[in-house]
């Protein structure tokens, strides 16, 4: 709890409280750094797990985060919808310049990162709706950009901008793909439900491709915040554009 904390404990009421206090936004104008992670049941890589970063001042192409994780992709329309919900109602919150919800491949304490590199690159690039997040990194690079397209995409106002504005990205987009207005910029929904694909099975996931050669402009596809993901060098960069090469 709060960024001087090296250590995971057990979740009391009082640590509950401690966490809500690094939200609040009069106290965080106090500290350079305000951040948490909660998680469980599991104490390595839980099944749920919620994390959030902020910089009071953002410097350069930094920016603060928060991840939510769930036990597993959702399936079910009941549990489809509740997932799309709970990214609506974190967009109507948070004041976003980016944002997306997608099936993902992860990892948890830094001992598992070698194992999980030789594993979950194979993977990555076989099924290509899989995201592979590392938020603690990507957070130095990311600035205004977005990190590729998923199911569900948070369009900020300057990326929006850049794509010429929601009128001209309605006109680009697959008719396929819904488009809604969520806290002060846009989500966009490829498809009614997460899917991951399978190149082995040519399921190459063709609405993802469409979305991403339209928001390749504002994509972020440099940089080596994925680096440690991958074992090979530069394969970081070749998943990034996995949908449009």
């Amino acid at each position: 709890m709060g960024a001087n904390s090296d250590s995971y404990k057990p979740l009391t009421p009082q640590r509950l409280a401690a966490a809500r206090r690094e939200l609040d936004p009069a106290k965080a104008l106090s500290r350079e750094l305000s951040t948490f992670d909660l998680g469980g049941p599991e104490s390595i890589n839980p099944d749920h797990f919620f994390t959030c970063l902020g910089f009071r001042e953002a410097v350069g192409q930094k920016v603060s985060y928060l991840e939510v994780r769930l036990p597993r992709a959702p399936e079910t329309d009941a549990e489809i919808q509740a997932a799309r919900a709970l990214a609506k109602h974190l967009g109507s919150l948070v004041p976003y310049s980016s944002g997306y919800a997608s099936p993902a491949l992860t990892w948890g304490v830094e001992s598992q990162q070698a194992w999980y590199s030789l594993e979950a690159g194979k993977l990555a690039f076989r099924h290509p709706g899989y995201d592979v997040p590392n938020s603690a990194n990507t957070c130095y690079d990311l600035g205004e950009k977005l990190r590729g397209a998923y199911w569900l995409n948070f369009i900020g106002p300057a990326a929006l901008e850049a794509l010429g504005g929601e009128k001209k990205l309605r006109a680009t987009l697959d008719a396929s793909i819904g488009i809604e207005q969520v806290g002060h910029g846009l989500m966009l929904q490829a498809g009614p439900k997460p899917e991951v694909g399978d190149v082995n099975r040519q399921e190459n996931l063709p609405l993802l491709r469409s979305l991403a050669k339209t928001l390749e402009p504002v994509c972020l596809f440099t940089g080596n915040s994925l680096e440690n993901n991958f074992i090979e060098q530069g394969d970081s960069e070749r998943w990034l554009r996995r949908h449009l090469d």
